[in-house]
């Protein structure tokens, strides 16, 4: 068990296989080890059969030893489910690890934990994922390496994504990975499927470069990348962004790996998530033949789940009808379908997802021609995304959704913003306009539609802005240019803030040098 614990599945694998194979079903305590090892690298027949000779051998004993034994077997099972995504049976099979003062060693205490917590985020108990992460940390701690802890606090991130707190998910994500870094290595099975979901929160945030290094590690892993969610991480976002570097090649690559890891795991949340954006993709193509093919292989009849599991697949589904409706055409069907994602998505307190499903919306109403309405269910997502620091979920949004931003830009800088709406900061619109205009050179996908539009926009600077810019064009500190303009220090970071929002940079050097490019300074 050590060196499962240390993520040296492969290792143990390997030492096992040296072993008279004859000899090894008649030891539970050596079974028990060789299906954790499977378990966690995602081979599940394997995994069972290992369990089924634990339990096979042990039948009829009743011994102290033999229980423990069987009683982790079942914490195994549990493990095994997660990792096919059914979570039906997963809390039974634990619940015994989880009383206030359990007796066991801490590793299958803190697997059980977390499996718990799977249970919890696709049963949308986000809090209480959160909590059970924190009374788990003692048994993290104490089991003889990180695999349990770095899967908390990735659990843990899930659970905080889902409810858009992403400063919350980074921090837990960081934790995770440094942890997995310095307890199993840098190259570890663990630190890399830790890497995937950090990977992702950068790509959301617009760091690209630092996504795609962690994606591509954790890609490696293939089919052993972790729970599905991962997996969804890694292919789909992976795919992302091999389009915005323009290749599609590599992207239509990575997606198709995502369906053949689904196929060869059966996970339908998996192939629902790597068809939804196989056929984004081909729609921004203009292949709407091909889109459709993509559809006609999901299921035809898309049942409700009671679970997240079920909720995400379904809406899938139900998001590439709709972009197949809104390209042929029918904006009401889509706005049907797209209404129905955001009531399931809103009435379960999920956050993230009730987001995108306006932001959906809006791009429907806008190419229905509805133009207030499109600002309308657009506000509230823009509102949460600049809450949150969501960029990438906008601006993949495509074309309809830059132009309403553009829009709402205008109207903030004309004071003529839409009444009984809530603002939208003004440097979050210019961010995620910035950003796209940066996507719009080398994407391999129409960004911006109108050749008008290509041109970065360039927002205009107040005369406090300026006077700030020409102090620091000076050399000035913070604390000086305050001084001299009779403004707090916070008020100078204010200031500062907002002139790099406008000027689309990040330092003080790149923002004088931007000045001067558009005139602002001599």
């Amino acid at each position: 068990m050590p060196l499962v614990e240390h993520s040296r599945m492969a290792t143990l694998l390997g030492l096992v296989n040296k072993l008279p194979q004859t000899l090894l079903p008649g030891r539970p305590g050596l079974q028990i080890a060789i299906a954790w090892a499977n378990c966690l690298l995602q081979r599940a027949q394997p995994a069972q059969t290992a369990l089924d000779h634990v339990r096979a051998t042990l039948v009829s004993v009743a011994d102290d030893t033999s229980r423990e034994i069987l009683g982790e077997a079942d914490v195994v099972q549990a493990c095994i489910d997660v990792y096919g995504d059914r979570i039906d049976r997963a809390a039974i099979l634990v619940a015994p690890y989880l009383a206030d003062d359990p007796s066991y060693r801490p590793w299958p205490v803190a697997v059980s934990s977390n499996i718990r917590t799977f249970v919890d985020i696709h049963t949308f108990a986000y809090d209480t994922a959160k909590t059970r992460q924190q009374w788990a940390n003692a048994f993290h701690e104490t089991t003889h390496g990180p695999f349990p802890a770095v899967y908390g606090r990735c659990f843990a991130g899930l659970a905080a994504f889902a409810q858009l707190d992403l400063v919350t998910a980074g921090r837990l994500y960081k934790e995770a990975v440094v942890l997995a870094r310095g307890g199993a290595g840098g190259k570890s099975h663990a630190a890399r499927m830790a890497g995937a979901l950090l990977g992702r929160l950068y790509y959301e945030r617009g760091d690209i470069n630092a996504a795609e290094r962690l994606l591509e590690e954790c890609h490696e892993l293939g089919a052993e990348s972790g729970v599905a969610d991962f997996m969804i991480a890694t292919y789909s976002t992976l795919a992302r962004i091999k389009v915005l570097r323009g290749d599609v090649e590599d992207a239509w690559s990575f997606l198709n790996e995502g369906e053949e890891a689904a196929s060869q795991l059966s996970l339908p949340r998996l192939s629902a998530a790597v068809d939804h954006e196989r056929l984004r993709l081909h729609l921004d193509l203009g292949d709407i033949r091909s889109a459709q093919n993509v559809l006609a292989r999901q299921v035809e009849d898309i049942e409700r789940g009671d679970d997240g599991i079920a909720m995400a697949t379904r809406h899938y589904q139900l998001a590439m009808r709709a972009r197949i409706m809104s390209a042929q055409g029918d904006y009401e069907g889509a706005l049907r379908l797209l209404s129905e994602i955001l009531q399931e998505s809103s009435s379960v307190a999920w956050r993230y997802a009730e987001t995108t499903a306006r932001v959906e919306l809006a791009v429907v109403l806008s190419l229905g021609g509805d133009s207030d309405a499109a600002i309308r269910a657009a506000v509230p997502a823009l509102v949460a995304g600049a809450r949150s620091g969501l960029v990438r979920t906008m601006i993949d949004a495509g074309p309809e959704l830059l132009k309403i931003i553009r829009g709402l830009r205008d109207a903030s800088r004309c004071r003529r913003w839409p009444a009984n709406l809530p603002t939208v900061p003004s440097d979050y619109l210019y961010k995620l306009l910035t950003a796209t205009h940066i996507d719009a050179g080398r994407a391999a996908i129409p960004i911006i539609d109108r050749p008008g539009e290509r041109n970065p926009p360039e927002e205009p600077l107040n005369a406090r802005e300026i006077d700030i810019l020409r102090l620091l064009n000076c050399g000035l500190s913070n604390k000086e240019i305050a001084r001299s303009l009779g403004l707090t220090i916070n008020t100078v970071k204010w200031y500062l803030k907002n002139i790099y929002a406008k000027l689309g940079v990040a330092r003080r050097g790149e923002s004088v040098a931007e000045a001067r490019r558009r005139g602002f300074l001599p």
